[in-house]
């Protein structure tokens, strides 16, 4: 039983051992292969993560400005002032990088120039009538915009629009009072600056600003004459501004 058993044995191993007609051992490339060492695969390279950027905090700017403003209507404004221009003053609230790059703002500021009620002819030529007359014009500014928002920056640009609700008004002393006007108008303003850092808490700010209030004016007077309808202007604004 022993004998038997050890030959069954002998006999499968040499079958195992011993090729099948028309197949082949490994090849001398891939027994060479399987002798050398193996190299131990590197293990993954994990990438740090990129520090995120610091986001400016949001932060309520009031500010001061003092603005020069060429009207449009400036043949009727210089017939009646002696100029084109209006000079003016007032101050505001910016509300600074409001999900990143945004603000609103809210402004007002006040414009007044003493001349007299005039009569032009409708060739141009202006008669002064000797009586004093005051224009004044108070706008509110309610808009926004995008301004940068690079917390160590010197020098921020913004740009934006605003709706402007302006109490406009001629008044004269001695003449009655359904002769003066008072209204209060509706219009628009394009907005585009830049503030300059002077300290950590302060910065110096140059602005310039498109209004308008289209047809609120030119149907009678002055303006009907020389054909202007505009009683918005092209503004140049020098603004101080605190951070807190």
């Amino acid at each position: 039983m022993r004998l038997t058993f050890a030959k069954f044995v002998t006999t499968a191993a040499l079958c195992v051992a011993t090729p099948v007609a028309g197949q082949s051992f490994l090849t001398a490339a891939a027994v060479d292969q399987l002798r050398q060492p193996q190299t131990p695969a590197k293990p993954a390279v994990v990438q740090p993560k990129k520090p995120s950027k610091p986001r400016a905090k949001v932060a309520v700017v009031p500010y001061v400005n003092f603005d020069f403003q060429q009207m449009l209507a400036k043949n009727s404004f210089k017939a009646v002032l002696g100029q084109s221009f209006m000079l003016g003053f007032g101050g505001g609230i910016d509300v600074v990088n409001l999900g990143g790059p945004l603000f609103v703002r809210i402004g007002v500021s006040m414009s007044t120039k003493s001349g007299e009620r005039t009569v032009v002819t409708p060739n141009g030529d202006v008669i002064t009538t000797g009586i004093p007359l005051k224009v004044s014009m108070l706008p509110i500014e309610l808009g926004g915009g995008w301004r940068s928002s690079k917390p160590a920056a010197k020098k921020v640009p913004y740009v934006g629009a605003a709706l402007l609700l302006m109490s406009y008004k001629e008044h004269s002393d001695e003449v009655d009072d359904d002769e003066n006007t008072s209204e209060n108008l509706r219009g628009y303003e394009l907005v585009g600056g830049v503030d300059v850092q002077m300290s950590k808490s302060s910065a110096l700010g140059f602005e310039g600003q498109y209004r308008s209030f289209r047809n609120k004016i030119g149907t009678a007077g002055a303006s009907a004459v020389f054909g202007e309808n505009d009683l918005g202007g092209i503004v140049f604004r020098v603004r101080l501004a605190f951070k807190f």
